[in-house]
């Protein structure tokens, strides 16, 4: 719940903080709206952990290997990368040019990061949609999205 307060804080501030041609926007504000005038995600976060061994480094690389087939098809507008620990923590957050293609690669890396958290028997891999990949959202406990 206190998740949830925060991120619709932090969301009132930053409409707040931009003018009206800027929050009218999706572009700038996230995410890109539909017919009904809905903002919707068009951004999946993939957040890599380790229990003290390093992360699951298959699953990266199967998700790396989708990522890249998606940037090579035209889908991807923007990749950014950040590493969060000396384990190799990281965040891979991923912006699609349109909403129809958030769920279909989201589908296949979920696909793959839950084989992988079943394989390593930990929850170390975990993917949400989020409306872009801002700065809140490229943190350790960072975004508010769904996930699987």
């Amino acid at each position: 719940m206190r998740r949830l307060v925060f991120a619709l804080a932090l969301l009132a501030t930053a409409s707040a903080c931009m003018t009206p041609d800027e929050a009218s926007d999706p572009k700038r504000r996230g995410g890109t709206t539909v017919g009904n005038g809905r903002l919707v995600p068009i951004a999946i976060a993939v957040r890599y952990a380790s229990d003290g061994t390093g992360i699951d480094s298959e699953t990266k690389h199967k998700v790396d290997a989708l990522i890249e087939e998606a940037q090579s098809a035209g889908k991807v507008s923007n990749k950014v990368t950040k590493a969060l620990g000396r384990e190799g923590q990281t965040v891979d957050c991923v912006e699609l040019n349109e909403v129809a293609d958030v769920a279909p690669l989201k589908a296949k890396i979920c696909y793959a990061v839950k084989a992988g958290n079943e394989k390593q028997k930990a929850e170390l891999t975990s993917t949400e949609t989020v409306f872009r990949c801002s700065p809140d959202v490229m943190t350790p406990g960072g975004g508010s999205g769904s996930g699987c």
